[in-house]
């Protein structure tokens, strides 16, 4: 068994997500299912059928109790028949990401961001008509392979937050101000209001400094955002 995480170790590793199963402070399956879905986003524009991409918009709905496991199998099932024959393409790597996200027994994501990876590796390599094997392949899909680590690293980040750090929230903060402010920006996903909704809290006396450095920050953003979630009284361990 591995030695819990430290800080230093969550804040400034490659692969953030890989070191959610030995955190002390583990996130709860809606965390989770939310960063996959967010890894899923990176491959939204691959997905051949509708029924993939409601595969996971429904992962989504899931997560925030919108629906029931029922409805996510049926969505599931017809995904799945709506990819069949697709999984060694491109295309079906992307697809296969999308099924697994819509599984209602996400405990685990590493895969998530591993078919990100290595979806876009395969998608430069295309795009360049590079043959595997050669020097030329290798340099290229590294270098993708590092870029999209990069970028998936800020999304578990904004997702998880930092799990060293109680989330410490005042009720005195949440008005019906802030709140109608963040349940806007989570249901549009238009997160550029998000300065706005900092003011808001620091009006509200919040003096949390990670929290309005967030809101205020470049992103990116997706739903799950750890500070969105404090503001809304979504909790960090929640989900089945």
């Amino acid at each position: 068994m591995r030695a819990p995480v430290t800080e230093t170790e969550w804040l400034t590793g490659r692969y953030p997500w890989q070191a959610l199963e030995n955190l002390k402070n583990k996130p709860g399956r809606r965390k989770r299912r939310l960063f996959a879905c967010a890894c899923c986003y990176r491959l939204m524009d691959l997905y051949p059928t509708s029924e993939a991409r409601a595969a996971v918009v429904a992962a989504e709905q899931f997560a925030d109790g919108l629906i029931d496991g029922k409805a996510l199998r049926l969505l599931d099932r017809a995904a799945q028949d709506s990819v069949h024959g697709l999984e060694r393409s491109l295309v079906g790597l992307a697809t296969v990401q999308s099924l697994c996200v819509a599984s209602k027994y996400i405990t685990n994501v590493d895969w998530a961001a591993g078919y990100v990876i290595s979806a876009q590796k395969l998608r430069a390599a295309e795009r360049r008509g590079l043959v595997r094997g050669t020097p030329e392949f290798d340099a290229v899909t590294d270098a993708v392979a590092a870029e999209e680590s990069a970028h998936l690293a800020v999304l578990a980040h904004d997702v998880f937050g930092n799990p060293f750090r109680p989330a410490l929230f005042s009720p005195s903060w949440r008005t019906s101000t802030a709140v109608m402010l963040a349940q806007q920006v989570y249901n549009s996903r238009d997160y550029s209001p998000l300065p706005i909704l900092a003011d808001a809290l620091q009006d509200a006396g919040c003096d949390r400094e990670d929290l309005l450095e967030h809101l205020r920050g470049p992103g990116p953003h997706v739903r799950g955002c750890w500070a969105l979630d404090l503001v809304l009284g979504k909790e960090y361990g929640e989900g089945l």
